[in-house]
């Protein structure tokens, strides 16, 4: 296999500048970017090399991102290469971590079985390559693209043949069994009698183990609903077709392969593997139904199909002690025992035959289990699980366990967080918590559960947590209290805003401000007309309101009436008045006097008439004699005197 290195010589790293973009490559940049990173398909560089983004249109009118590598392809040192045969390429690429493609080195005719668009070859390239350009990252499928890289690759969790992906919506959980034991990452703990064999319903996504009971238990990978499916002794080895409810066991008596139905109980022996002897471990391939058994001999590896009933030997001189099978890629993982060193060494084989060697070895027994992205390597005599990554076959962790280990599984739960319908997450009002066989839906304040989903709790039906003066409005998750208009507080205590003492105040300066409940009322004073806003003077002149002697004179709110000349009242009733200076009616005897707007005339006194007539009054002709009676009584015009008689002397009013 051609090996393609990246060589730049004692170059120094290139840095350049991200290339300025218009905003609507920009936008699509930064979404493509983001998308990326949030389902861990890039992550941040460690290179010292730095290579800018470009967007190339597609006819589609999308684009697609990629990076620019020229002035890097500038500083690389040119070389050539052979084109090896196609069909070697294919047999080798499965093992490389990195690969690079050469495009029209020239035009052949692919072999059968083989398609080649545009005559695209692909290419070793040295993992050290990889650092010299920024943006190591592989891109979503169909194609994960890395720097200088270009594979055909599923990401872990999905499922396919490369070019189209689904998710899968597992969780991988790790378990390991002890003689009496079985434990796992997610905090489950199985106790078992001594001796168990630890297994995996693929189908059914169920534990399984047979212990010294002779009962073969399934049970959840919660550890919860444990049940026997059968009671059979002599069971060394086993795989279980969950679909089909079908035991393949190792006889431990006889050394051979025997299927049992569970249902019915039928136990019979696999007459295709009866010449199968060293057997060291068997697994079920339920996708693409087949027993695939590891051997202590050449072939090491032998695939037995479920359903035709016929074998395919992966032929290798080695010895397998244990197998993980990813029925997914259709490989499988074994453990080569060299009796030479002593060591066990891990090994890959393809379906079609091909066998890599991984250059991973150890130095004691070891069991082996994978997931989609990873293979786990169960160390047994220092304790710890490895676990590597199966595109680089860099160690990615260890895990340190109890001493005593025996089998190791990877089983796959149904993650019901990912399906989306069981427990959608929402923000802010569920949260979906994936648990071994099943899962929790957490609702947040205000949401209630209602089987698998949170509903919105209407907090207004019931018994309303705001003010009887307040209005309860529910928002998702919660609920909102406001005052009724003109009431001031939070909703959940209300109190009546008084209107009338703001500034400015709400009303005319001519109007009156009444509070009221929730409101106020504006009112314009008397003499003013409006709404209370705004009041404006009335001319209460007009509709002539005075007496008709009268006049009206508005005022600011008002009016007054005044009786004209010659009449006398309040305005609104007026009576003619004349003077006496101008009245001549009355004797020279007389007083005028005018009250009542008539003139009335009075005699003097002294004097008798109707006033308009007045003669002299003789005042000695009284009945009462105004004088003393030793004095005479002597008539004047408008009087009298009294003379006292002669002898006498006095007063008018008393003589002596």
């Amino acid at each position: 296999m051609i090996s393609r290195d990246v060589d730049i010589g004692d170059a120094s790293p290139i840095k350049q500048l991200v290339y300025r973009l218009n905003p609507t490559k920009a936008k699509h940049l930064d979404q493509q970017i983001q998308y990326l990173h949030e389902n861990d398909i890039i992550e941040h560089s460690q290179s010292s090399w730095n290579s800018p983004c470009i967007l190339v249109p597609k006819p589609d009118g999308s684009y697609r991102m990629c990076t620019d590598y020229r002035k890097v392809n500038n500083l690389t040192m040119s070389d050539n290469f052979p084109i090896p045969r196609m069909d070697d390429c294919v047999d080798k690429i499965g093992n490389t971590k990195s690969v690079s493609k050469v495009s029209n080195p020239f035009k052949r005719t692919c072999q059968r079985g083989f398609s080649i668009r545009n005559t695209t070859w692909i290419i070793s390239i040295q993992s050290d390559a990889i650092w010299n350009a920024e943006f190591p990252c592989h891109l979503p499928t169909p194609y994960q693209q890395d720097n200088f890289t270009d594979r055909r690759l599923r990401r872990s969790g999905f499922t396919g043949n490369g070019r189209n992906c689904s998710e899968t919506c597992e969780d991988e959980i790790v378990f390991y069994s002890t003689s009496s034991e079985i434990i796992s990452n997610s905090s489950v703990s199985i106790p078992t009698a001594d001796n168990n064999i630890l297994g995996y319903d693929k189908y059914n996504r169920r534990l399984l183990y047979y212990d010294d009971t002779q009962n073969l238990y399934s049970v959840g990978l919660n550890g919860l609903n444990s049940t026997v499916l059968i009671n059979k002794a002599n069971i060394a080895k086993f795989a279980y077709d969950g679909e089909r409810g079908v035991l393949y066991y190792q006889n431990s008596r006889t050394l051979k392969i025997n299927s049992v139905n569970i249902s019915s109980g039928e136990d019979v022996a696999v007459q295709a593997l009866d010449s199968l002897s060293g057997i060291k471990g068997m697994e079920m391939d339920i996708k693409n139904r087949y027993l695939v058994i590891a051997k202590s001999s050449d072939p090491p590896i032998v695939r037995f199909d479920i359903t035709s009933l016929a074998t395919q030997d992966i032929n290798f001189d080695g010895s397998a002690q244990t197998l993980s099978v990813d029925q997914d890629n259709e490989v499988v993982y074994w453990d080569n025992f060299i009796v030479s060193t002593g060591t066990y060494n891990l090994t890959r084989s393809s379906y079609t035959g091909q066998t890599v060697p991984l250059n991973i070895s150890y130095d004691a027994e070891i069991d082996l289990a994978q997931d989609y992205m990873h293979l786990y390597v169960l160390d047994k005599e220092n304790n710890r699980i490895d676990k590597y990554n199966k595109r680089t076959w860099v160690k990615i962790n260890v895990f340190n366990i109890n001493a005593g280990s025996r089998k190791l599984i990877v089983a796959f739960d149904y993650d019901e967080c990912c399906v989306g319908t069981y427990c959608p997450d929402m923000v802010n009002i569920s949260k979906c918590l994936n648990t071994p066989s099943s899962f929790v839906c957490m609702c947040y304040e205000g949401y209630f559960l209602n089987g698998t989903i949170c509903q919105d709790i209407i907090d207004c039906d019931d018994d309303p947590p705001c003010h009887v003066n307040a209005t309860c409005n529910d928002i998702p998750g919660s609920y909102e209290c406001n005052c009724s208009e003109g009431l001031t507080g939070n909703g959940t205590y209300c109190e009546d805003i008084i209107e009338c003492d703001d500034e400015p105040p709400p009303c005319h300066v001519n109007a009156t401000c009444n509070d009221i409940p929730g409101s106020y009322e504006c009112n314009c004073l008397d003499g003013f007309t409006g709404n209370g806003t705004y009041c404006d003077d009335v001319d209460e002149c007009e509709p002539s309101r005075c007496h008709d002697n009268a006049t009206c004179n508005n005022t600011i709110g008002s009016f007054i009436c005044r009786c004209i000349e010659n009449f006398r009242g309040n305005g609104f009733e007026c009576e003619e008045f004349i003077n006496c200076t101008d009245y001549n009616g009355c004797d020279e005897n007389a007083v005028c006097n005018n009250i009542t707007g008539t003139p009335v005339c009075t005699c003097n006194e002294g004097f008798v008439g109707n006033g308009s007539v007045c003669e002299d009054e003789n005042e000695c002709n009284a009945t009462m004699y105004p004088c003393h009676e030793d004095a005479f009584c002597n008539n004047t015009i408008g009087s009298f005197e009294c003379v006292c008689k002669d002898g006498f002397e006095g007063n008018e009013t008393h003589c002596q």
